[in-house]
């Protein structure tokens, strides 16, 4: 009987353990297709990104080439961008001076701000002094 006992104790242990072995098992299998899936999801992302990188590199190289095929259009290029630098600079100059006005008035009105305030701190400490005398 006692051995009996021991031995229907080893198979209940014996069961448990195959069903937490297969337990983890079954965890490893869902993690692993997720792993996989998630692998492939990636992969695809880095190779579409790659083929767009040799789709724009072919663009550029085929650009080039034609510059150097044709120097008028390259002449041509180069003036519009030396006009665009100038027409950028302009507007660089009249937005600095822009700015530079406006900075001046806020700087301007902030001392007229701090001008009040202190004629505003003259006038209260004149009047608690006209209080003060009066109580006396």
């Amino acid at each position: 009987r006692n051995t009996f006992q021991v031995l229907q104790d080893q198979e209940d242990h014996s069961e448990e353990a195959l069903e937490e072995a297969r337990d983890q098992l079954s965890e490893l299998q869902n993690k692993h297709a997720r792993l996989e899936e998630e692998y492939r999801r990636e992969k695809d992302g880095i190779e579409a990104a790659l083929a767009e990188r040799a789709r724009e590199q072919r663009d550029i190289e085929n650009e080039l080439e034609a510059l150097r095929m044709d120097p008028a259009e390259l002449e041509r290029r180069r003036c519009g961008q030396q006009k665009r630098l100038i027409e950028l600079r302009g507007k660089l100059e009249l937005d600095t001076e822009e700015q530079e006005a406006e900075l001046r008035v806020a700087q301007e009105e902030v001392l007229g701000a701090l001008g009040q305030i202190a004629d505003y701190k003259e006038f209260v400490g004149q009047r608690l002094a006209e209080l003060k005398e009066h109580m006396n």
